[in-house]
């Protein structure tokens, strides 16, 4: 919730501060849009220490946050999009497993009701159940335990 809030608080800053409407900005009789996507690539990332072995992941992301206005500028409705696609790496086996998140994000700023939809994380453990993450960040991994247990 805190990326999500400083991502949108990014883009309206921006917007405010270069004080112009035509960059970024597409209208419509009944609202304006500002639309900011942003992505990075990142590399070698430890994702969990499991005794004699450890797991990285190597990803690319891409968000992308539309920001709908109403005709008198005030921001009522954001929508955000993920894309996370990655590898996690076995340092002792070198087995590799892909992991890969989809998401959509709805926040309206008028009730605060937020709501998110679609895949959030799953890891391809070949031969087994795939793993499907439940934490706080994003994109969501399974627990440390879980992870070492399984991807051994």
């Amino acid at each position: 919730m805190h990326y999500l809030r400083r991502s949108l608080m990014l883009v309206l800053g921006a917007f405010l501060l270069t004080g112009s409407t035509s960059a970024g900005l597409v209208s419509s009789d009944n609202d304006h849009r500002i639309t900011y996507s942003f992505g990075n690539e990142v590399e070698g990332r430890i994702i969990a220490e499991c005794g004699i072995f450890v797991l990285t992941e190597d990803y690319d992301y891409n968000v992308t946050t539309t920001i709908f206005l109403d005709k008198q500028g005030t921001p009522y409705r954001s929508v955000s999009r993920a894309e996370f696609d990655g590898v996690i790496s076995n340092s002792s086996s070198g087995a590799t497993f892909d992991h890969f998140a989809r998401s959509r994000t709805d926040l309206d700023y008028a009730t605060g009701e937020l709501t998110v939809a679609g895949l959030t994380s799953l890891i391809i453990v070949p031969g087994q159940a795939s793993l499907i993450g439940a934490d706080a960040q994003w994109p969501p991994l399974p627990n440390e335990a879980t992870l070492c247990a399984t991807l051994a």
